[in-house]
């Protein structure tokens, strides 16, 4: 324990010093919570001249989660890691801070925003797609001791640098999930960077499908909004069913601004935010109503029931 202090101490004092590499430390399982879940979304992080406050603020989410004890297993990112247009050098430019989550011992999960490239972010994590259930996209699942994560790849790439902002599924994608989502064998909460509403389905709504045909899920998160958005889906023409939502809020870049915490139980999800600002840049910034919104949502929680799979 003397050994996980230090590098703790190691980790919050040089979090905000990229080229500091982190200490080694002793792990043991009783250092980490199986049922604790780390969730950031929308970092926006880019190497230079991309403005600094992303990088720092990236840090100090990675410090916050770093004090907590046990540990998180994992830490679920929901894309937008780069800062606007996926390079290579964006990637690279966040991977201090993301490195000292990993040298800790959690497991890092990646999500694509519609400011990434597959591409690139692979030049920076080399082999992170090796366990993709869809060639070509990043789509993964987690094991956690009650639930599934299932991190879908929502990027619709375009030409360098001018990604279209709609999420898309793709073909070979839609036809795995209309294969194994509606007999998925265990509860299991959707993840992606875009919002449900913003995802096609071959041609009809995505939320229709999963409210219709897939009784294993119990719900959707996703990044991409920059603000928290618990909701609830409440219609279903075939299922009489009540589907939960959660958008995250930002790392730090714009809008809610902060990350959040899973617990998971054998019967739900709690999802709690830990949210340090709000704010937009330029003229726009509410700088009277910040401390009111930060007060006003901090530590909200968002509850998702685990309803067991039905076969």
């Amino acid at each position: 324990m003397f050994l996980r202090r230090q590098f703790i101490q190691c980790a919050l004092a040089f979090a905000a010093a990229p080229s500091f590499p982190a200490a080694p430390f002793t792990k043991s399982d009783s250092d980490f919570d199986e049922n604790l879940v780390a969730l950031i979304a929308d970092p926006h992080v880019g190497a230079t001249p991309a403005p600094s406050y992303m990088r720092d603020q990236l840090s100090s989410v990675v410090a916050e989660i770093l004090r907590t004890h046990p540990l998180p297993r994992h830490a679920v990112l929901f894309g937008d890691l780069a800062w606007l247009a996926g390079l290579t050098a964006d990637y690279r430019a966040s991977m201090p801070a993301l490195r000292l989550l990993e040298d800790a011992g959690m497991k890092l999960v990646f999500g694509m925003g519609n400011h990434d490239r597959r591409d690139a972010f692979l030049e920076a994590w080399p082999g992170r797609n090796a366990h993709t259930k869809v060639p070509g996209r990043l789509v993964t699942v987690t094991a956690l001791p009650s639930v599934d994560l299932l991190m879908l790849d929502t990027l619709t790439e375009g030409k360098i640098g001018v990604n279209p902002i709609m999420g898309g599924l793709g073909k070979a994608q839609q036809a795995w999930l209309a294969e194994v989502l509606p007999k998925w064998p265990r509860p299991v909460i959707l993840c992606a960077h875009h919002p449900l509403h913003e995802i096609s389905f071959r041609k009809g709504l995505f939320s229709d499908f999963l409210l219709n045909k897939c009784p294993s899920v119990c719900g959707y998160i996703h990044g991409h909004n920059h603000r928290w958005i618990p909701n609830w889906v409440q219609w279903s023409q075939t299922r009489a069913t009540i589907f939960r939502t959660l958008g995250l809020p930002s790392a730090g870049f714009r809008g809610d601004i902060g990350y959040a915490m899973m617990r998971v139980s054998s019967d739900e999800v709690t999802v709690r935010l830990y949210q340090s600002d709000f704010w937009y840049p330029g003229p726009n910034d509410p700088r009277p109503l910040r401390k009111t919104i930060v007060r006003d949502n901090n530590g909200q929680i968002c509850t998702f029931p685990l309803h067991p799979a039905i076969s």
